[in-house]
């Protein structure tokens, strides 16, 4: 966890990318707001960051145990829904926090398992059956 945040605190994009990646897999809830400004960054420059966008979704809907976190996360997804561009990723994982979802402070926290489960198959799927 500390190499990680480390890495969220640097100078270099392609770092921070890496530490996010990193936090969906195994990062406690220590780097949410570290990693929710990342993810602005990476919105606000456009740049194309889809798999960093994913996994950062990924860490921050993990840690929305409470309540106001849960309801800023949801107006925050919402507001820059353009810019996120994950409906599919929204309706496999968490439906409820899409645009005309329930009220904010309604939505209930999205499967932290199903949320582990889509980062490990995203890491560490099998590659393929090797040549012969």
């Amino acid at each position: 966890m500390p190499d990680l945040i480390e890495g969220l605190t640097g100078r270099d994009a392609v770092v921070k990318d890496y530490a996010v990646i990193g936090l969906a897999g195994v990062g406690d809830e220590r780097a949410f707001e570290q990693v929710l400004e990342h993810l602005r960054s990476v919105l606000r420059r456009k740049r194309d960051g889809s798999q960093v966008v994913e996994h950062a979704l990924a860490y921050l809907a993990r840690h929305v145990s409470d309540r106001t976190r849960r309801s800023d996360l949801v107006a925050f997804v919402r507001k820059h829904w353009d810019a996120i561009d994950r409906a599919d990723w929204f309706s496999e994982l968490w439906p409820d926090a899409a645009p005309g979802g329930p009220e904010r402070d309604a939505v209930r926290a999205p499967s932290a398992a199903a949320l582990q489960d889509w980062v490990r198959q995203g890491l560490f799927r099998p590659l393929g059956t090797p040549p012969t």
